[in-house]
Parts: structure tokens; sequence; C-alpha cells
């Protein structure tokens, strides 16, 4: 007689799949074995449950689990005949481990026999879940908050009835979804008590690492630390638990200043402003715009100096916008900006502007208006004329000098004729002689001329101003 015992499968195997053992008794001859008995006290395991598939005649297994024994009662056996015992029990994560058998058997005439030992490796997986915030923040609100949950093991053994579960949080409005969908996972249940289900269909071998993304938009409702966590679990191993957390800050605080570079210059100077955006909150504001229609009065071209990178200027020159757009503005930090132009004797008037901010989180800004007066030279000296934003100022002309007062003894006609001044005879000639006047006279005659002479000048311009 000779007993053999080999696993079968041989393995290694993994927790939840079936081990067994194939036992064979053969009778080398040349005499009859009579009364051929087989036992085998079976592996306990932790769980092991024997049965005999396909059953045999005259074999049994007794005893309960963990203490089983199977019994052949084979009765003769020829020469040159033989007998196949398979027996099997499934597997659980309680039983990795190498499980070991061996077999006896014996006649009433012949001696027993023992088995060789025969041996199955039985594996366990290792189920592991890791949950992390995507993106990490913290972020403002207004903008998208996720979780990355990552199932995954490591083995030895394949896992099986992979599932994750992750009751999600209700924040004050959080409304969650799968991107991209993943089959086996769904949501459900009502805003403010989502649950999160994903069950895997087949095993999860060493290498393979299912995730599952889910995403929320936030409000100010939302303003807090949301925390998470999720459960991933198999059949044929235990559970393991991952927590991520993700602050979501409201609004951000965005402020805006706007600056002249000069309130007063010429025409000719350069004019210029800088804007300076500030984010006031300890948190990053995303998404960050600054606005600016820049005055298109005539004669001004505007451009940054320096270029700022995110900012651009656009537009014919009558109508240019300032825009930028910053993605991340950290807590505590600024950008400024400086935009320039020439100006002309087009551009004299007030050039006057403002500029306009926004953040995601619902956050705004207004800088401005912020004026600079371009004079002209003839403005110089006078009142400069006023403008709005691009548009043209009002020029007040100079007024002419009023006209000094002159001594006006006598009345003067208003058109009087041009005088044809006499020669005035030297005073010291005799009276009354026709040679010369007395002093008397001579006096009348040079007052009246130069009446005459002032009459005469007014008269001219008189005519001139006609």
């Amino acid at each position: 007689l000779s007993i053999t015992k080999t696993a079968n499968p041989v393995g290694p195997v993994s927790a939840g799949d079936s081990i067994g053992f194939d036992i064979t008794v053969s009778n080398a001859g040349p005499g009859t074995a009579h009364a051929v008995t087989v036992s085998d006290t079976l592996p306990a395991g932790l769980d092991l449950d024997w049965s005999i598939n396909p059953s045999v005649t005259g074999c049994s297994i007794g005893g309960s689990v963990g203490a089983q024994t199977l019994t052949c009662s084979l009765g003769d056996m020829g020469a040159q005949t033989s007998q196949a015992i398979h027996v099997t029990s499934s597997t659980s994560a309680a039983d990795c481990a190498t499980v070991s058998n061996s077999a006896t058997v014996v006649a009433s005439n012949e001696d027993l026999v023992s088995s060789p030992v025969a041996s199955v490796v039985v594996q366990c997986p290792t189920i592991h879940i890791t949950k992390t915030a995507n993106p990490a923040g913290p972020v403002s609100a207004g903008t998208g908050i996720g979780f990355d949950i990552v199932v995954s093991n490591s083995g030895p053994g394949t896992a099986t009835g992979v599932t994750i579960t992750d009751p999600l949080p209700a924040g004050g409005d959080l409304n969650w979804s799968i991107s991209p969908p993943v089959t086996g996972c769904g949501i459900t249940g009502p805003v403010g008590t989502q649950v999160l289900g994903c069950t895997f269909a087949g095993t999860l071998g060493v290498a393979s690492e299912p995730t599952v993304h889910i995403t929320s938009s936030t409000t100010q409702a939302d303003c807090a630390t949301v925390s998470n966590t999720a459960t991933g679990a198999a059949t044929n191993d235990g559970q393991d638990t991952s927590t991520a957390t993700v602050t979501v800050n409201c609004p951000p605080m965005i402020t805006l200043t706007k600056t002249a570079d000069d309130s007063h210059v010429d025409s000719g100077d350069k004019i210029g402003f800088t804007i300076t955006v500030h984010n006031a909150s300890a948190g990053p504001a995303t998404n960050v715009t600054v606005t600016d229609n820049l005055p298109g009065k005539d004669g001004l071209d505007w451009s940054m100096k320096p270029l700022v990178s995110g900012c651009t200027i656009t537009g014919p020159k009558e109508s240019q916008v300032l825009s930028c757009t910053f993605t991340v503005l950290p807590g505590g930090t600024s950008v400024s900006i400086h935009i320039v132009s020439k100006t002309t004797d087009e551009s004299c008037g007030t050039v006057k502007n403002t500029a306009t901010a926004t953040a995601d989180g619902g956050a705004t800004a207004t800088a401005g208006p912020v004026k600079i007066t371009v004079s002209c030279p003839e403005e110089q000296q006078g009142n400069p004329g006023g403008g709005e934003n691009g548009g043209e100022g009002e020029h007040t002309p100079t007024p002419a000098p009023p006209t000094a007062p002159v001594p006006n003894p006598a009345p003067i006609p208003v058109n009087p004729p041009k005088p044809v001044i006499a020669p005035i005879r030297a005073l010291s000639a005799a009276p009354n002689t026709g040679v010369g006047m007395s002093p008397a006279w001579g006096l009348m005659a040079v007052w009246t001329g130069l009446i005459a002479l002032v009459g005469s000048w007014f008269g001219g311009r008189d005519e001139e101003h006609s």
C-alpha cells in the first residue's frame, strides 16, 4: 500500500478562495489489501470547514469545525488498484497562513503508511484607503472643493468585494458629485446628508488603485474647515479609514488704490497712474481681475511701464482698456500696475480715471476717480479747462487787460478830426505884435495842442477797432 497527498489548488491562494488536497491510496500488489482504512486529521485553521468533493463511498468527515477528521473504510483493494479522495474548504482572512496536512493508510494485512506532508499558502490582502483634499486649499468661497479617494491593496493576497463608504460633508449647502464618473460608484441622499458608495466588481490586485474624485461648489455659507472620512473594505480583509480636510475662506478682502504720478502737468509732459490691488485676507484670493477703461482724450496713448504678467492694454487710442487677471493672489500680497501716456496740446483739461477689481467669492473694490490736470501754454496763467473721463476740456479765453485811464480835462468828440498842430511861437515875443503871443496865450496853446494829440490817438484807436 502507498498513500500520497498534494495540494489542489497548488497555491498560493488568496483569502476567500477555496483550498483542497488530493489523497490517493494505491495497492501495487501483488496481493490484495484487506480492510483498507484511511485516516486524516484535517487542518484546523481558524474557520476551515472541510468536505469531500466528490463524495467517496466509505468516506466521511466527522468532528466540529477546527477538529475535523477524514475517515475512509475502503474494504479490499486488489493489486494495481487505487482510490482518490479530494477534500476542500473555503477560506477567509482568518485562515491566512500555510496550511499543512498528512494522511495515513493501513490494511489488515499491511502496516500503517503515512503520506508526505502537503502544504498550501493562503494569502491575505491588505486593504488601504487614502483621502486627500484636491485642491489642497485653503480656497476662497466661490471656488470648488474636492477630495481624491484612492483604495489600494498592498497584498500579498488579492482583495475581493472591495467597497468604499463615505458620508459626505454637509457644509452650509455643499452638493457633491463624482467627476469623472466611476463604474460602481454613486452618491445617494439629499443635499446635506449625501453618501458616496462604491462596490468594485471582481478582485483588486496589488497593482490596482481605483481613484474616485468628488467635488462640490462652495458659497459663503460653507466658510469653515470641511472634514471628511472615507472607509475602504474588502470581504477577504478588514477595513481602513482615511480623513482629509480643506479650509474654505470667506470672501477675500480685496482693496484697490489708484494714485496719479503728478496731479498737474503741462502739455507735452507725461502723465501716469499707479493701480495697486491688495489681498488683505489671510487666505488666497483667486481669479482676481482689474479693469480700467482708460481716458481717451486726444493725444493720449496708454502703455504699462513696466509690463506686468497677466495684464494687457487693448483697443484703439480713444477707447483703451487695461485688463488684468491674477489666478491666485496670496493673502497679504499686492500687485501694482503703472500706466503712462504722453500728452499734447490736444490733451489739455482734466484727465479723470476709475479702476475696479473683483475676485472669487464676490469680492469687489473700486478706486477713483483720480484726476490729473493738463495745462496748455495759453492756460498757464488763466483758468485751465475742465473735462471728464476721456472728454474734451472746456477752455476759458484769457480776458484782455483793461485800458489804462487817461485824464480827460475837456470833452472829446466821438470821432474828432485829426488836428493840424501849429508851431508854438516863443513866449518871449511882445504881445499883440503878430510876431509872438503873450505867456498866457502861449500856455493855452500848449494845453490845446496836448488835448488835440490825445484825441488824435483815441481817434486812431477807434478806426483800428472799426
